[in-house]
């Protein structure tokens, strides 16, 4: 039976992971401190000019995006890693590729199957 992963990739994958969250919050962190110095400036140093709505939507654009990335990817490894030890076959040298739509994005068999 092939072992799915060793304790390093493991680990190597949970501070991967973990990494990629904590710079999700940094990020939002950042998004609502600038954007609230944003709101201020626009509301009371310059007449109550609402220009602020225009960073807040287009960072919160990005902001979103960045978290659908870190928090949608840790589902894509699980497909992956269940897909890959299901087809077992298919991860051993020199087989076919997966088929298509089988595996989400970027992500091949080969990075999941371990010999």
């Amino acid at each position: 039976m092939m072992e799915r992963s060793s304790a390093e990739e493991l680990d190597r994958l949970a501070r991967k992971r973990a990494g990629a969250k904590l710079g999700w919050y940094v990020h939002a962190a950042a998004f609502i401190i600038v954007n609230l110095a944003n709101f201020a400036v626009s509301e009371h140093a310059f007449g109550h000019r609402s220009w602020s709505i225009k960073p807040l939507l287009g960072w919160g654009l990005g902001l979103t995006l960045h978290g659908v990335s870190v928090f949608s990817w840790a589902r894509a490894v699980v497909c992956a890693s269940a897909w890959c030890s299901a087809n077992a076959n298919v991860c051993s040298a020199g087989a076919a590729a997966p088929e298509p739509g089988k595996l989400i994005g970027w992500q091949s068999c080969s990075t999941f199957c371990r010999q």
